[in-house]
């Protein structure tokens, strides 16, 4: 998979006979995730499988608006790693592509750079000045220029339309379990294992901290239970969500701390995906490590008789 973010490169590019999904993807849900089946399937009619995305969502681009996201723009190259499309374009979010409008985009970029043949989007896809293009100017400017768009409806769950702004408020709620179901697959949080208090060493447990990025959204602090795909194998534990009150209340830096239940080996400065199944209990202050020591013994016991499916 090829990953193009340097607005020179794609300056640069002179594609053919591409198909090409058009949208934000945060979170990857089941939407999203059919259109990227159906964008595999146009691979395998021979056309160069393309995701065009955004490096921001483009409707708080220039304001002083902090985007939360589902997944972040390194974990959903994770995702799209597992799919087998050739190449993601991250469009950088600037004056030029903000003032462009519809019909100079598809022109220009779809068309003469990106040799589109194909389109594939949702129902709600905007784009252009003022977001004034939508799935019509789409498919009138293929006619012009010689391409197929294919709208790809909503997705919904229990009569609620999917969307990454439900999702969001869920995973805020802790409504974990329901966010699964729209998503398609668990919430979880990826990065690279850091050097944490080495508090796995007092409780005799292997840890594993990661520090989440700034945009990412996060569910209640407390304790989950969770796997971890660690060379393609999971692994149980139970992730903590917070800043550690009981080893230094003067924590600053929110962590993900994840204990594992059966896996030993090295995992610093690996990337690592902790998936949430379920979360347990609050974050909690404990008295000493001891007593910590003794609600860790609990928590592990509740995550080895978590049935997971």
């Amino acid at each position: 998979m090829k990953i193009i973010k340097d607005i020179t490169d794609i300056e640069k590019l002179h594609m053919e006979n591409t198909a090409v999904a058009l949208g934000k993807f945060d979170g990857v849900h089941r939407g999203h995730r059919d259109i990227m089946e159906r964008l595999i399937k146009e691979k395998n009619k021979g056309y160069i499988s393309l995701i065009f995305t955004f490096s921001r969502n483009p409707k708080t681009a220039g304001k002083n608006i902090s985007e939360e996201k589902i997944f972040t723009e390194n974990e959903q190259m994770l995702v799209y790693e597992k799919t087998g499309i050739d190449i993601i374009i991250v469009y950088p979010i600037d004056s030029g592509i903000l003032n462009m409008s519809a019909e100079a985009f598809v022109k220009n970029i779809l068309v003469d750079r990106l040799g589109v043949k194909k389109i594939i989007c949702g129902g709600d896809f905007r784009f252009g000045k003022d977001r004034l293009g939508d799935t019509s100017t789409l498919k009138s400017c293929g006619e012009r220029y010689g391409f197929d768009t294919e709208i790809v409806d909503m997705v919904s769950e229990n009569g609620k339309i999917i969307s990454s702004t439900v999702i969001r408020r869920l995973i805020k709620e802790g409504k974990l379990e329901e966010a699964e179901k729209m998503l398609g697959h668990r919430f979880s949080i990826a990065g690279r294992v850091v050097y944490g208090n080495q508090i796995g060493r007092i409780l005799d447990t292997p840890t594993a901290n990661i520090i989440p990025e700034k945009e990412k959204i996060i569910p209640p602090y407390g304790v989950y239970v969770s796997l971890c795909n660690i060379d393609g194998k999971y692994y149980r534990g139970v992730t903590n969500i917070g800043y550690k009150p009981t080893i230094n209340e003067k924590e600053k830096q929110l962590g993900v701390e994840t204990y594992f239940l059966d896996y030993i080996g090295n995992l610093y400065g690996r990337i690592i995906e902790i998936e949430l199944v379920k979360h347990t209990r609050p974050e909690m202050k404990f008295d000493s490590t001891d007593a910590l020591k003794r609600q860790l013994v609990k928590d592990k016991e509740i995550c080895r008789n978590i049935i997971f499916e």
